[in-house]
């Protein structure tokens, strides 16, 4: 009889029962079954209570022959699935073995050598063992659950819950603990595991399921307070249906049961240690708590249905996680990659996350980073290698303490991301930030190039943004930048709105764009910087070491603006610099606007453009360049300093100049004003300075070597001084300032109006219509002065070295003195009330003549049609006239030396002096007049004269004044050097001679000669106040300065004397004056003093042989031809 251990459930022990029965067994065969029973079920040891309670089937209990118990599984169905029901399943420490052996004896880890499990046929061992609970206890699994014979995979299945405190699994392929019910397939395989219900709980001395390729935990809820080591583990929790595919379905819960807080939790001493870990929370709302996360050889997946907390992971391929929150602390190190996923918020709270490849956490609602590290593509030093990213995104993030690193970043938040000063971004190659708003206080920076893109952009004082090549920074909104941006090659910023208190700095090229842009920072770039805005403010320093170019709607400068080379600067409407405001350019600078307003400094080292609608320049301010300067504009206003060391050109419609405005260049300086300039100030040029356009009004100071003025209306009120020449033209010129030329000054013009100066080496002026020159006004010319006008009038002064008067009509009432020679034709009028006076030759023509002034030179000729002298007309050596109409004189005409007058009529009743000679008039009016010379010669054609014999006195009393000043003022002083000057009588006074020439003795001769001769002593001492009449006449005749005979002048005075004592011999000639027949008995000419002349004055006698009758008629005094 073959015995078999085998346990009774209702006595609770284990017994050897008969399988056969003998009446009759043979000793041998009792020794056979008493070793057997020995070898296997050693009856004799102590049962132990394994507490496992079939509820159904073929499935049995057994016992190991140290005790293990031992669990003959049921028949496999036609899939291989071996389905046991339980009322109670637990396992002892000493484990359990599920017996799916058909050897006879097979031998196990936990009880030795079995026996074949009678449920089972050869080759139809199961593959799948289910271990079902359907009681209402839970199972507690404190052992080894063991499959002995062939391998199968094997399923715990409670609804009520199971747990493992130090339990594990042997030979079994996989292994599932559950708290669903398997639902059957058609084919005997498990299709499905339906959890409504049930925790799962690892505890104690864990779970061990490292000989497993793989393990699920499958329950509404597990929790880990222990280690669980396995190869692949799997951790499903919630109500779901779990498919056989792996896919999950979420199912109704046990209405009975309530909802857990946490699904899958694990404590602080819990961890999970496997090659590959999965861990699925799939109900709502339940959150999942895991620490000590370890896959040694494969990935972590967890996927949480609520929020999720993890501390610390480890795997050697990826972590994945996904939840509906989540929160990090502690380190985490995935080889393959780490993918962090939440559908709310996420938080890293001093978590240290480091990934081998690519990392990436993606929050759709709040991602908070504290203190806290991650790297991407860092090896297990922490070193990082290329190619790997870090991928950061959410619906807001604030990121505090912490540093993200990999070889490229991109980091990104819907709504909001703010990083402090204490967090660092740093990427080998390229990092790219994009957030609606984004607040960076701390440093960003890339080996590449940094990215960043925002609706609105904060960044803190202390914040970096680098990167060795690119940073393009584009911004919807406003960009409100206090820290610094550095690029290493180019610098991009877009943004609607730019307010830069920090520093934006590119190694290459700039590049910012702008509706409103508020710079009080630094704005520069190495090589060419380009801004294109609406409103610029710049405060700050904006500029490029190659070029600067700007465009604007408006642009107001109070800091620096400006480039090593060229700058370029389109303004729609305003540009300003202010006081404080410096625009420079070290190369050209190029500036157009619709209005220019300097306040500040403007400099260009190179050429200056400036083209606007309107420029105006303040007080104090500078516009300067280093070479030349043009400046355009409708209207201008200038102020301050405007200097070009080369050329400069001003244009516009309208200039207006202040009084503290200084416009300079080196070389040309041009003004072209099409309407109307109002220059005060400064002009000064080395080279030339043009004035041209409409209305000129002049009061500045303008100095240049050359100026030229091409005006419609010139009114200068200022100076106007050049070294070289002065070109003027123009409609009008009021001219009351000075003029002052070293060399030659042209003045063309229609009217010329003159109360200031003009002083120029050579003067022209050419007048169509009107000179005039008025009562402060001064014409001077060293060398010659060329004037003609259609109407010429003067009542200042005109000096000149030599005078050219060219006119229509001419009215002096003022000074025109040469210092050579003054030549003025009138060709209607000429009228002097003042004088003409000239150093050498006074030449006058004229239609009509009317002097009452001093008309004098060293020599005088006049051409006229008629003549009117009411004044003084004096030559020195001669005086000539040509008079086709009438001679009218009520004045004086002298001359010293040839006087000669050929009119067709003299009306006299003045004085006319000189040598005379006298050719035929046509008539010689009756006037009381005196016409006197040393000779004289009447022969009167046409009408007869027949009034009495004149009385032709030999001198006269013509005063003559010569005044030091307005000789000294056309240098020619000494022009009229000679010239007796008479003092005006005084009452109760004698005249008193002042002239050197009268007063010496040794070369003097005069009346008192001729009392001597005549041997009259008088009681009381005679004074002739003509005396110098005497020593200046003589008698020319045929071309010779004496008489014949008779040597010099004074001898030939001294002869006329004698003659005239001689004569009075006969007849008592002194102070009487001679009748008609004794002057026709004179044999000779003779000079005889009459008393009835009040002042004894000598009287020339002509004696009929000395009379010369020439052709023509001339006065003059040294010889007067008529």
């Amino acid at each position: 009889m073959v015995k078999k251990t085998i346990n009774n459930p209702k006595k609770g022990h284990w017994r050897a029962g008969d399988t056969r029965h003998d009446a009759f067994p043979s000793p041998r065969r009792w020794l056979s079954y008493t070793i057997s029973a020995l070898l296997v079920a050693q009856p004799a040891l102590p049962v132990y209570a394994a507490n496992i309670d079939i509820a159904s089937g073929n499935t049995r209990t057994d016992q190991a022959g140290n005790g293990v118990p031992i669990v003959d599984i049921a028949t496999p169905n036609q899939a291989g699935i071996s389905h046991n029901k339980y009322n109670d399943f637990n396992v002892g420490k000493e484990g359990l073995i599920l017996n799916n052996s058909t050897d006879r004896l097979t031998q196990t880890q936990l009880g030795g050598l079995i026996q074949n499990n009678t449920n089972l046929k050869a080759g139809k061992e199961a593959v799948g063992i289910i271990n079902e609970v359907v009681g209402s206890n839970r199972s507690q699994l404190q052992g080894y659950i063991e499959v002995g014979g062939k391998a199968a995979s094997v399923m715990v299945a409670n609804p009520y819950g199971i747990t493992c405190d130090g339990c594990g699994f042997i030979n079994t392929p996989n292994a599932t603990l559950t708290t669903g019910k398997p639902v059957m397939g058609a084919d005997g395989n498990v299709q499905a595991l339906e959890v409504s219900r049930g925790t799962i709980t690892v505890q104690g001395k864990g779970l061990d399921a490292g000989d497993v390729d793989a393990f699920r935990l499958i329950s509404r809820a597990t929790e880990i307070n222990a280690e669980i080591h396995a190869k692949d583990l799997t951790v499903i929790t919630g109500t779901n249906r779990v498919n056989k595919d792996g896919t999950i379905t979420t199912i109704a819960a046990d209405e009975k049961e309530k909802k857990p807080t946490v699904s899958i939790d694990t404590k602080r001493l819990g961890g999970m240690y496997a090659n590959r870990i999965r861990l699925v929370s799939s109900e709502k709302g339940v959150g999942v708590n895991l620490g000590n996360l370890n896959a040694r050889q494969g990935d972590i997946q967890i996927d949480a249905n609520g929020k999720l907390r993890l501390n610390n992971s480890l795997a050697a391929g990826k972590l994945t996680v996904k939840s509906e929150g989540m929160e990090l602390s502690g380190a985490h190190r995935a080889e393959q990659g780490i993918q962090l996923a939440s559908k709310g918020d996420m938080a890293l709270n001093e978590a240290a996350l480091s990934s081998g490849k690519d990392l990436s956490l993606n929050a759709s609602g709040q991602l908070t980073i504290n203190k806290s590290q991650l790297r991407a593509g860092a090896d297990t030093k922490g070193n990082l290698n290329r190619g790997s990213s870090l991928s950061v995104a959410g619906g807001s993030q604030t990121i505090t303490g912490s540093r993200l690193s990999a070889d490229k970043i991109n980091i990104s938040a819907t709504r909001s991301l703010s990083q402090d000063k204490n967090s660092q971004f740093s990427a080998m190659t390229d990092l790219d930030v994009e957030a609606e708003t984004l607040a960076l206080n701390g440093r960003s920076e890339a080996d590449n190039d940094v990215t960043l893109r925002a609706g609105r952009l904060n960044t803190g004082t202390e914040s970096l943004i680098s990167a060795q090549r690119d940073v393009r920074v584009n911004v919807g909104d406003e960009a409100d930048l206090h820290g610094r941006i550095t690029a290493t090659r180019d610098l991009t910023l877009s943004a609607a709105k730019v307010s830069n208190k920090g520093e934006l700095r590119a190694g290459r090229n700039g590049r910012l764009e702008s509706q409103q842009l508020n710079n009080q920072g630094v704005i520069q770039a190495q090589a060419n910087q380009t801004v294109k805005a609406g409103k610029i403010v710049n405060g700050g320093s904006l500029s490029a070491q190659d070029t600067l170019d700007v465009e604007a709607a408006s642009l107001s400068n109070g800091g620096w603006l400006g480039a090593r080379k060229d700058v370029s600067l389109n303004v729609t409407d305003l540009l300003n610099v202010d006081a404080s405001g410096v625009l420079f350019s070290d190369g050209n600078l190029n500036i157009r606007t619709g209005q220019f307003l300097l306040a500040g400094l403007t400099q260009g080292l190179g050429d200056v453009t400036v083209s606007a609608a309107d420029i105006t320049t303040l007080s104090g301010s500078k516009l300067l360049s280093g070479a030349d300067m043009v400046l355009t504009a409708d209207s201008l206003a200038l102020a301050g300093l405007v200097s070009a060391d080369g050329q400069l050109s001003i244009n516009g419609k309208t200039l207006r100049m202040s009084d503290g405005a200084y416009v300079q260049a080196q070389n040309a300086l041009a003004v072209n004003i099409s309407h109307s300039a109002e220059l005060r100030g400064v002009f000064h040029t080395l080279g030339t300075l043009s004035f041209s356009g409409g209305e000129v009004d002049h009061q500045a100071q303008s100095t240049a070597g050359r100026i030229s003025v091409n005006a419609e209306h010139l009114a200068n009120s200022g100076l106007l001084q050049v070294d070289g020449r002065i070109d003027v033209q123009a409609q009008t010129i009021v001219q009351q300032g000075i003029v002052l030329a070293q060399g030659v000054a042209n003045f063309t013009v229609n009217t010329l109006v003159n109360s200031g100066s003009i002083s120029a080496g050579d003067l022209t002026i050419a007048a169509r219509d009107e000179l005039n020159n008025g009562g402060s006004g001064t014409l001077t010319a060293s060398g010659s002065l060329s004037l003609s006008a259609w109407r010429a009038e003067n009542r200042g002064r005109i000096n000149g070295g030599s005078i050219g008067l060219l006119a229509n009509e001419v009215n002096n009432a003022g000074y025109i003195q040469a210092t050579r020679d003054l030549n003025i034709s009138a060709t209607q009028r000429l009228d002097s009330h003042s004088a003409l006076l000239a150093g050498q030759r006074l030449t006058l023509q004229g239609g009509s003549v009317y002097n009452d002034g001093v008309m004098q030179g060293q020599s005088m000729q006049v051409s006229a049609g008629n003549l009117k002298n009411d004044g003084t007309m004096q030559g020195i050596d001669s005086v000539g006239m040509e008079i086709d109409g009438t001679l009218s004189n009520s004045g004086y005409v002298l001359s010293s030396g040839e006087l000669a007058i050929n009119a067709h009529e003299v009306e006299n009743t003045g004085t006319i002096e000189g040598n005379t000679m006298l050719k035929p008039f046509a008539s010689l009016s009756p006037l009381r007049s005196r016409i006197a010379g040393s000779s004289f010669v009447a022969q009167i054609s046409g009408n007869h004269w027949n009034s009495p014999l004149q009385e032709i006195p030999a001198g006269g009393t013509t005063e003559t004044h010569v005044g030091a000043e307005s000789i000294a003022e056309t240098a020619i002083d000494n022009a009229f050097d000679g010239l007796s000057a008479l003092q005006q009588e005084k009452p109760n006074k004698a005249p008193r001679e002042t002239g050197k020439e009268f007063t010496d003795r040794d070369t003097f001769i005069a009346t008192d000669y001729f009392l001597d001769r005549i041997d009259l002593h008088p009681d009381y001492d005679y004074r002739f106040a003509a005396d110098d009449a005497l020593n200046n006449m003589t008698l020319k005749t045929s071309d010779t300065h004496y008489l014949n005979g008779i040597g010099t002048e004074m001898a030939q005075l001294q002869a006329l004397i004698d003659r005239a004592a001689a004569q009075d011999s006969g007849v008592r000639l002194a102070d009487i004056r001679l009748s008609a027949d004794l002057i026709s008995s004179l044999t000779r000419s003779l000079v005889n003093t009459a008393k009835a002349e009040g002042h004894g004055k000598p009287i020339l006698y002509l004696a009929p042989d000395d009379i010369q009758l020439l052709d023509g008629s001339i006065i003059g005094s040294g010889k007067i031809k008529l």
